[in-house]
């Protein structure tokens, strides 16, 4: 199964790009000069100018992950999934190539309670 995506810059920006499967989107999420986006934004903050978290998302199956790598080695990721949008600021780093693969299997339940267990502990 092949998902469409996006990179977003700290400018607002975003470039979108054709579906990939389940292991580019982890190589892509894994190998992205996250560092260079993050500085961007520190940049951009600190001359005044508005910014936005840079990250990815992945569209499926009227669904969204959208991951938004942080320098404390973790995420914030957002999730859409039938009406309901769950976000937590402190995803383990570690833990986002297991949310793309639920997210590619269609595994709403469990990304619904890792996000909302996440978020209270």
């Amino acid at each position: 199964m092949r998902r469409p995506y996006w990179i977003q810059q700290a400018d607002y920006s975003a470039t979108d790009h054709d579906p990939v499967d389940l292991t580019r989107a982890i190589h892509i999420v894994q190998s992205h000069d996250w560092q260079a986006e993050l500085q961007l934004e520190q940049e951009r903050e600190a001359a005044g100018w508005e910014s936005c978290p840079p990250g990815i998302g992945f569209i499926g199956d009227g669904r969204i992950l959208h991951i938004c790598p942080r320098a404390s080695d973790s995420a914030l990721v957002h999730y859409h999934a039938d009406g309901e949008v769950l976000t937590n600021a402190r995803v383990v780093w570690s833990d986002v190539p297991e949310c793309l693969r639920r997210f590619y299997a269609n595994d709403h339940e469990w990304l619904a309670q890792k996000l909302r267990a996440t978020a209270t502990s």
